[in-house]
């Protein structure tokens, strides 16, 4: 809570110039960020920006400054669900930073951001596999 709003270095790197990161211009200018960071998927990037203004002002009202740019990075995920059905709301914004933690474990399964999306024909997700994969000598999860 009390860090929220201070400033730390930030960067960021484009693999193929494809997807929306809202704030990536001002990381890349001044090389600092201070507030939420947020993944959804490609339709929901303008209600998850609004989502983490608004909670910002209310949860946390003197950080930041005079302004907020949040960023927010959208997945495609229309393979897998139903991109146009508006099912992320403001209050989906309020929940998850109200619920974030620095713990450092992951969930396992198909949760968080991009868990709608196909990765070389595997459902994906910021979630820990669940699939053992050989490939010549190796196995991988």
């Amino acid at each position: 809570g009390e860090k929220v709003g201070l400033p730390c270095a930030a960067g960021y790197f484009s693999l193929n110039g494809n997807g929306e990161l809202t704030g990536s211009h001002w990381i890349e200018e001044s090389g600092s960020f201070c507030g939420p960071i947020l993944l959804t998927n490609t339709l929901a990037v303008g209600t998850c920006h609004r989502g983490a203004i608004d909670w910002m002002t209310t949860r946390h009202p003197n950080a930041g400054g005079e302004w907020l740019l949040p960023v927010v990075a959208e997945t495609y995920d229309g393979y897998l669900s139903d991109i146009r059905g508006n099912h992320v709301t403001p209050s989906h914004v309020y929940h998850a930073l109200d619920s974030a933690t620095t713990d450092c474990e992951i969930e396992e399964g198909s949760v968080g951001g991009g868990c709608g999306m196909i990765s070389y024909g595997f459902k994906a997700g910021s979630g820990s596999s669940s699939r053992i994969v050989s490939f010549g000598s190796h196995i991988y999860t």
